[in-house]
């Protein structure tokens, strides 16, 4: 019996033992994972519009803008340290419901002004962490959440002026200046159709002394009064954005052209396309270009790089879908961007996320 307990009381010391080392182990692990993240050494960033601070090594560049009334967005992709851990920060006002990618899901809303966003990757977990300070929200994009939040607690929203565009109305002095420009422009035109319909008179009561048919005559000047003046302007078959339009007569192409950055963007469906929005600058509106898109995966080409002609959208951008439907998501796209006689004047390589959605360069 006293060889029983004394058993008993060996195993049970033995197995605190190795529950305390279980213990200690665990805690070191944590301890080192702590001592990683705080590894990453931070520093203040002036973003004009914004400061925050951001890694040490890290390179953040200008990549994509979007300037409207009452609404638009900067883009800041990372291309130096830790690009994994904090991709890009995006700051705007009232897009942040199109920026955040459709297969996101809201993981946390610790409070009005932060909400966290996550979805699976190859690479892990990736992450959009919002950040919202007055009417202007910041995003912050990248595979560690604790930087981002770390981040987030820094940064400070400053000068937005120039981000959105402010609708300009006419004063009441060019009003008035305008409709007595049309009232003297209106009575010039009324001068001269009545002249010109004098000149009708005199010449159909010619035609019916030379008994020439005047219904033929009126039947075809009525055509011409009845018939609807072309619109200059058509909606893009790539762009779904109603507002944005292209021109039926695009001009030659003027220089510098250079890829601004835009967003791809692919459907979960096996038949959706993918589409590409590329900004070129609204200061080619109405220019004829022309453009390649090579995608891949995994080092695998998806398409051949059909050459695409098309004018410059209002906006500055063009929107280029795929001609085919693709059974893998791409993970690279090669951009190449010609001038109105066929020379390449930029080429861009952006990977992306095998996912649906959109993702922004």
């Amino acid at each position: 019996m006293d060889k029983n307990k004394t058993l008993l009381i060996g195993l049970i010391a033995i197995a605190l033992i190795i529950l305390a080392g279980i213990f200690i182990y665990s805690q070191g692990m944590v301890a080192n994972n702590d001592k990683a993240n705080s590894n990453i050494q931070l520093k203040t960033q002036d973003f004009k519009a914004f400061e925050i601070d951001t890694p040490v090594g890290s390179d953040f560049s200008l990549k994509n803008n979007q300037t409207e009334v009452g609404k638009g967005m900067l883009y800041y992709k990372n291309s130096g340290d830790y690009a994994k851990e904090i991709e890009g920060i995006i700051i705007n006002k009232n897009l942040t419901d199109s920026l955040i990618s459709d297969n996101m899901d809201l993981v946390a809303s610790n409070s009005s002004d932060v909400k966290i966003y996550s979805s699976l990757s190859r690479n892990g977990t990736f992450y959009e962490l919002v950040k919202t300070v007055n009417d202007t929200d910041i995003i912050l994009t990248g595979h560690d959440l604790n930087l981002l939040q770390k981040m987030a607690n820094t940064s400070n929203v400053k000068d937005t002026s120039a981000l959105t565009v402010k609708e300009v109305k006419t004063p009441k002095n060019v009003t008035t200046q305008v409709n007595k420009t049309v009232n003297k422009t209106q009575n010039q035109v009324n001068k001269t159709v009545e002249k010109t319909q004098n000149q009708v008179n005199k010449t159909v009561a010619k035609t019916q002394e030379s008994k020439t048919p005047v219904e033929k005559v009126v039947e075809k000047t009525n055509e011409q009064k009845t018939q609807a003046p072309k619109s200059p302007n058509k909606i893009s078959q790539n762009n779904p954005n109603p507002e944005s339009v292209i021109t039926d007569n695009p001009t030659k192409t003027t220089y510098p052209l250079y890829i601004g950055g835009g967003s791809f963007t692919t459907g979960s469906g096996l038949d959706d396309k993918t589409f590409a929005k590329i900004y070129l600058g609204a200061e080619h509106a109405g220019e004829e270009i022309g453009i390649k898109i090579f995608y891949s995966r995994d080092g695998n080409s998806l398409n051949q790089g059909n050459y695409v002609t098309t004018p410059v959208e209002s906006t500055g951008y063009v929107n280029i879908a795929s001609a085919d439907s693709y059974s893998l998501y791409p993970d690279y796209a090669t951009v190449n961007v010609y001038d109105c006689y066929g020379n390449l004047q930029d080429t861009q390589g952006i990977s992306l996320e095998p996912t649906s959605g959109t993702q922004y360069f």
